[in-house]
């Protein structure tokens, strides 16, 4: 004769736990398969002839800087290209040629992102 917790004999409970066990991970990946999130791009505006000015997505003009503060001075469109592709940007065209004008983007899942890599004269604000 097997044990009783008021109704249910032992081996019932055995196989609710062995169910439940089973269910467990299934819920735990439908679960993360909902968080889980889609990249966006984010364009960017680089104007080399205009002292490095850039506007990322929804943040404020600004000027790149290097680790101690000096201001880049990219001299070359391909040199401006290279720097932003190391940082995960693409070239997508110029906007215009006589100032250097570039549109960039970058896949990202959040907008602060756009900004890994990069360090400004002023900290970034958005509009």
């Amino acid at each position: 004769m097997g044990h009783t917790f008021g109704n249910l004999k032992l081996s019932d409970m055995k196989r609710m736990s062995f169910l439940l066990l089973m269910l467990v991970p299934l819920l735990v990946f439908a679960q993360s398969e909902k968080e889980e999130q889609k990249a966006y791009d984010v364009y960017c505006n680089m104007s080399i002839a205009l002292g490095n000015h850039v506007i990322i997505g929804d943040y404020e003009q600004n000027i790149i800087v290097d680790e101690n503060g000096k201001e880049i001075k990219f001299t070359l469109p391909v040199r401006a290209l290279s720097y932003m592709a190391k940082r995960g940007w693409e070239f997508v065209s110029f906007l215009d040629t006589t100032n250097y004008n570039i549109l960039l983007k970058k896949s990202v899942l959040r907008d602060e992102q756009a900004l890994e890599g990069l360090k400004f004269k002023k900290e970034p604000t958005l509009k």
